[in-house]
């Protein structure tokens, strides 16, 4: 039986990266992450926008209707993705080892890939002084295809960026005469637009832009960063109250009576939880999550109760009006309004996590309704997993 949730996902045609220079791959992650990533690239393929290099008015936008220009695979990698590359072109995984699992596929066509240098991230890729063995071993492979080579900024901060990107250029130039025409450069993501302008390079990677988001940690606003942009957030998560009751003065509610009512009050149960991917956990105790109610006398911001249950969070319906049915009506967990306090920014603080973490640990089970124009009116798309399709308003204001 499905859950009485749906979280939906719009494919954004993001007007406002004209401003970027070239546009047009997609960070998928490998097994598909909570925010439906994977699932979602088929719609980014067929509803996203990509710019060339100098173009930057709306005019001379390529709107990609028949396929996206580049979907980015990289994390965990294998030769078990085959098929996937094979029915997807455009995937290029990264490269990130002499003697890596890439070579290890058999697609029938070289396979195109990136190299990833790693100048501070301490993560994936290589450090500069592999990248020439690195290098040598991909252009010694005719079944592998060199697209771009890249890094990856542990952080926004200006000084950060601009000491990881100095490793990044002394390693380029050591490296670009044996790097082709075709090869590009890519060092930001959305969250770099604004903050670091002049690493958008050859193509600035969607990222969390996608989402109509921009991360928070520049130390700029995300949300007029985003505006600036023409971004608006895509993802709107909703349940419904299942179960309405009076509580006395001083009952308690959740596991370890964190809260308890000062007086006689309504509360209301909604079917979602931690394990769910809602954040069970809070950094201040006295500013407690909160949700959007859409009753009878209209949208109303009340606060989650007591701790989050594995699958169940108990809302506070006391100061609705006594006389509204609250029962079975629609609760909005995540909204997809920018200033909203169950905005993103504002879950993801009270939390004590990252954006991206709030959306990533929504759980797969989660049914998931993909919007395929962002930009007015109603659009017919295939609900995923239902094996239906379903008329959607997408310009609905959800508080």
């Amino acid at each position: 039986m499905d859950a009485p949730y749906v979280l939906r996902l719009l494919a954004l045609k993001l007007p406002s990266l004209q401003w970027v220079g070239v546009v047009g791959v997609v960070t998928v992650v490998v097994g598909g992450g909570g925010d439906g990533t994977v699932a979602v690239a088929d719609v980014v393929g067929s509803n996203s926008c990509a710019t060339h290099e100098g173009e930057d008015s709306a005019s001379e936008f390529m709107c990609a209707d028949e396929e996206v220009e580049e979907l980015l695979m990289h994390g965990g990698f294998s030769p078990d993705h085959t098929g996937s590359l094979r029915d997807e072109p455009a995937v290029s995984p990264v490269a990130d080892e002499v003697t890596g699992a890439c070579d290890a596929v058999r697609l029938g066509r070289p396979l195109p890939v990136h190299i990833e240098i790693d100048c501070g991230m301490g993560r994936g890729g290589v450090t500069p002084d592999q990248a020439d063995a690195l290098l040598d071993h991909v252009l010694s492979r005719r079944s592998l295809d060199l697209r771009g080579v890249y890094t990856h900024f542990s952080t926004g901060a200006p000084a950060t960026v601009a000491a990881q990107a100095a490793v990044f250029d002394a390693t380029l130039e050591r490296l670009n005469g044996r790097l082709g025409p075709r090869v590009r450069i890519h060092s930001t993501s959305s969250g770099g637009i604004l903050s670091s302008p002049e690493q958008r390079r050859d193509f600035v990677r969607v990222g969390l832009g996608w989402t109509g988001w921009l991360p928070d940690d520049e130390g700029l606003s995300a949300i007029s960063q985003a505006s600036a942009l023409g971004l608006r957030p895509a993802v709107t998560w909703r349940s419904n109250v299942v179960q309405v009751k009076a509580l006395e003065a001083g009952a308690t509610v959740g596991y370890g009576s964190k809260w308890s009512a000062a007086k006689p009050t309504r509360v209301g149960l909604v079917p979602v939880g931690y394990s769910d991917g809602y954040p069970a956990h809070l950094v201040d105790t006295q500013d407690p999550h909160r949700v959007l109610v859409e009753g009878p006398s209209g949208v109303r911001s009340v606060p989650v109760l007591g701790a989050v249950s594995m699958d169940q969070i108990v809302i506070d319906l006391g100061e609705l009006d006594p006389s509204d049915s609250l029962l079975g009506c629609e609760v909005v967990l995540l909204s997809d309004q920018p200033d909203s306090n169950v905005g993103l920014h504002s879950i993801a603080r009270r939390a004590g996590i990252p954006a991206h973490a709030v959306l990533t640990s929504l759980a797969s089970s989660i049914p998931r309704v993909y919007l395929a124009d962002s930009l007015g009116g109603a659009s017919t798309v295939r609900v995923r997993d239902a094996g239906a399709c379903s008329k959607v308003s997408v310009g609905r204001a959800l508080a």
